[in-house]
């Protein structure tokens, strides 16, 4: 994903999104919990950290009056 350039944001919410699949998988008795647990034990990637791609930050809106 990083090297398609993605965001580190976008890279990190995909990636929980895959650990809510195996918690799924995890809830309906298809994988084991230790699968899970090693999931959750992978830090996503941090500000500065990682060649990701930053995104801008999100600022107000200006009022139009």
């Amino acid at each position: 994903m990083v090297f398609a350039e993605w965001s580190r944001t976008d890279v990190n919410e995909q990636v929980r999104r895959v650990v809510r699949v195996w918690r799924y998988g995890v809830e309906n008795e298809r994988v084991g919990p230790k699968t899970v647990a090693a999931l959750l034990a992978v830090p996503g990637l941090r500000v500065g950290k990682t060649e990701a791609r930053e995104t801008e930050p999100i600022k107000p809106v200006k009022p139009l009056a």
